[in-house]
């Protein structure tokens, strides 16, 4: 998947002026080599890269209470402020090209000398493909227009389409799936992995489902007269089951991933190794410099590139192994983080770094300065290029953009070289894993009234990560489940948003936990405040579980309507 051919030209969208030029190559539909690599290109342009893609890198990450952008990212900021209005561009994605390019093969495949079996399966890829651009779309603005073939430039005001309700997408997603599972086939040859199958499809129903179920139950936070945001809540039930179906199709066809008996290693080698695994439902392939990312680059320990600081709150989030107190206070301990962590859920030791973390065979070193009295005052020093009493005064790996304390270790390839940031990562992405369809079937089999499958699906989880099992489950154990399990990998943003506690979760201060060795007891202590905004001015409104449609859109295109608190 990672190969592409330019067989496009660049549109401008299509919604709002109407197709610019069609592909003019005759032969297109008579080459099976280029309708392979127009569906190629499809799903190169998509965005199944998730975190990797080059303009979101961890944008997601750090508007949650998971982290922080250690970098100045305007974008983040703005959203942690709750400052973005219809003039921002924060996480804006609506691709009307893309399903312009969908929607002209759906319409002219069946011309091709492909063998029909194997047109239909490329149709029911790119189908895939389209709905996948839709949920993208739906879970930022609610209701998009359905655009299901292709606009012709000729066609005057029909150009000009309106938005459909949120519901109404949601169902086109569904019922796409449901109907692209019969045609998919359940594997691929090792030459194609990486290709769509029926199970693809069924984890994204599952996953969309469940969106519209709990978004159907949590009601609209905001008043649209339009009638483009919100689901009635007397279709959530549906959705739930729609969801908890779909997962069930995967059960016995996917296991969690567990080659290592190392818990940590195991869960950090999850999302190394994609391929042959038995968790992977859908991966999109990198191959370094030709097609990969820069991933590794932005966050790199060893160039002081991090851009992603790990709350002292998130690392709070995970339980202790033997199920006692989970919560660091970070003021008022002293010791070296290994320890004081110790008990901590693998899952975390596998995905973030902090002093004393080991990374590439030997401790980092990113304590902020050392503190000692002298004369009779407590002073503190943090010159890099100075010692105190044999001891740098700053660790050698500490970088400001570091800005908890702790940063990301999940993704990192402990094995790659990084010497520049032009796509030298080849970091494959996962798309869809098991552990998400148990959390989901969790999810949706709690709202439908069965703990007991919850429960079952939930331990099954901690089994596998190494934490001691619940033996009682609700709607809130289920949240903090998949707030670890998924930690990093953009679902909280979306979460938070489709459960509506986003303005409890974002309002919060998050805090750092800067390690400095205190020479006055002879071991680390700890800062312990609010970090990044400044304290008590993060802020989350209303209108903000859903993006602007954005002014120059509704410019283009009269019969769009804005979301409501963007006029």
């Amino acid at each position: 998947m990672s190969l592409m051919l330019g067989l496009t030209s660049c549109f401008d969208n299509i919604l709002d002026k109407g197709p610019q030029d069609v592909y003019s190559d005759e032969n297109l539909w008579n080459s099976q080599s280029l309708i392979e690599a127009y569906v190629i290109d499809l799903y190169s342009t998509s965005r199944l890269g998730g975190i990797f893609r080059e303009s979101e890198k961890i944008e997601l990450i750090t508007t949650t209470d998971e982290a922080l952008g250690g970098q100045i990212y305007a974008h983040t900021h703005e959203i942690c402020r709750g400052v973005v209005n219809s003039t921002h561009n924060f996480n804006q994605y609506w691709d009307y090209e893309f399903i312009r390019r969908a929607n002209y093969f759906l319409e002219n495949y069946k011309q091709g000398v492909l063998e029909p079996e194997l047109l239909e399966n490329r149709a029911a890829e790119v189908r895939f493909l389209r709905a996948f651009c839709y949920f993208e779309m739906v879970k930022r603005y609610g209701g998009v227009p359905l655009v299901l073939s292709v606009q012709d430039i000729n066609d005057g005001d029909k150009l000009f389409v309106s938005r459909n309700k949120e519901d109404e997408v949601y169902d086109f997603i569904i019922k796409e799936c449901d109907d692209i599972a019969k045609i998919l086939p359940e594997s691929y040859e090792d030459s194609e992995s990486g290709r769509i199958t029926r199970y693809a499809a069924w984890a994204l129903l599952s996953r969309a489902a469940l969106y519209a179920g709990s978004i159907a139950e949590n009601g609209s936070p905001i008043n649209d007269p339009n009638g483009k945001v919100g689901i009635p809540a007397d279709k959530a039930e549906a959705y739930y089951q729609a969801s908890l179906n779909a997962s069930n199709k995967l059960v016995g066809k996917f296991s969690l991933y567990e080659k290592n008996e190392n818990k940590v290693l195991n869960y950090q080698n999850l999302f190394l190794d994609t391929e042959n695994n038995s968790e992977v439902i859908l991966w999109k392939k990198y191959v370094p410099i030709l097609s990969g990312h820069s991933y590794d680059w932005w966050q790199s320990i060893d160039l002081h590139n991090v851009c992603v600081a790990v709350s002292a709150e998130m690392v709070n989030s995970f339980d202790m192994v033997d199920g006692s107190n989970k919560e660091i206070d970070f003021s008022n301990v002293t010791g070296t983080l290994n320890k004081i962590l110790e008990k901590k859920d693998p899952r975390l030791h596998a995905s973030v770094l902090w002093n004393g973390a080991e990374w590439k065979n030997k401790p980092i070193e990113s304590y902020r300065g050392v503190i000692d009295v002298i004369n009779g005052e407590r002073v503190t020093m943090t010159d890099r290029t100075k010692e105190y009493k044999g001891m740098a005064q700053q660790g050698s790996d500490f970088c400001e953009n570091m800005a908890t304390g702790f940063t990301l270790k999940k993704y990192l390839d402990p094995e790659s070289v990084i010497k520049t940031k032009d796509s030298e990562s080849g970091t494959d992405y996962i798309v869809f894993r098991y552990a998400e369809i148990l959390l989901n079937k969790a999810e949706a089999a709690f709202k439908l009234g069965d703990s007991d499958t919850a429960l079952d699906a939930i331990n099954e989880i901690r089994r596998r990560a190494g934490v001691f099992e619940l033996t009682s489950i609700d709607m809130q154990k289920i949240m903090d489940e998949r707030k670890v399990e998924l930690a990093f990998e953009e679902h909280r943003f979306y979460d938070i948003r489709r459960w509506r506690i986003a303005e409890e979760v974002i309002a919060k201060d998050l805090h750092s936990a800067f390690a400095y060795y205190d020479f006055t007891i002879n071991d680390y202590c700890y800062t312990f405040y609010a970090a990044g905004n400044e304290a008590g001015k993060r802020k989350f409104l209303p209108q903000h579980y859903y993006l602007p449609i954005m002014p120059d859109r509704i410019s283009n295109n009269p019969n769009l309507t804005e979301n409501p608190g963007y006029n």
